[in-house]
């Protein structure tokens, strides 16, 4: 009785029915195996994508922690001052090729005028840089302070300390034509300064940052 049974599962003595019900429930088995399998994939990489992630973020807060401190510092500023500096007449503002003459410019360092179509976002630009690149960043309400070499380290190292007090609102760059050891120019201003006085320059920052007609500077 058994050995009737046994044969009868086997696929010879099957009727053409069973044996496609046989094949198509193989089909659907293996169908499920595979799926599985892709889902073991699937999530294997899920963990790996997480896994930088959570890398990423870990070393995004040791960066922050890490990150040198600014000190905020209250520095008092001049009492009843309105402005500060001269006034220097504006020139025709116009965007130049890097290699195109253009009409000299009336102040030193220029305050407007011709000037190169990129302008410098605010930054430590300790390699200095060109005026026509200055000019733009005037327009757009920054700051400009540049500086001789007759001003020592220490003075350089407290206004770059201003610069990252005043980050988005201030170029700082070598410039060793200056008439003064230390200059602040503005939109349409300048001001010259024979030694470091920072509640001037703070004062500065304050009153003519954005006089310019592109005030994007923060």
């Amino acid at each position: 009785m058994s050995e009737n049974i046994e044969n009868k599962n086997t696929s010879s003595d099957l009727s053409a029915k069973e044996q496609y019900e046989l094949k198509r429930q193989k089909k659907k088995e293996d169908k499920t195996s595979n799926e599985k399998v892709v889902g073991g994939k699937m999530s294997t990489t899920a963990k790996i994508v997480w896994g930088v992630v959570l890398i990423g973020v870990i070393a995004l807060v040791v960066a922050i922690v890490t990150a040198p401190k600014i000190e905020k510092v209250e520095v008092p500023l001049l009492e009843d001052v309105k402005e500060l500096g001269e006034k220097v007449p504006i020139q025709t503002v116009t965007h130049i090729g890097t290699r195109e003459d253009h009409a000299e410019y009336n102040s030193n360092p220029p305050t407007s005028g011709p000037h190169y179509a990129e302008a410098p976002g605010a930054g430590f630009y300790k390699k200095g840089l060109k005026d026509e690149e200055a000019v733009h960043g005037l327009e757009h309400g920054n700051i400009w302070i540049s500086y001789t070499s007759e001003v020592d380290e220490e003075t350089v190292a407290l206004l770059e300390g201003i610069y990252l007090r005043n980050l988005g609102s201030v170029i700082l760059s070598p410039r060793e034509e200056n008439d003064a050891p230390i200059v602040l120019a503005s939109w349409g201003r300048k001001l010259e300064l024979q030694e470091y006085d920072e509640s001037t320059i703070y004062t500065y920052i304050k009153l003519h940052k954005n006089e310019s007609p592109e005030p994007f500077a923060k």
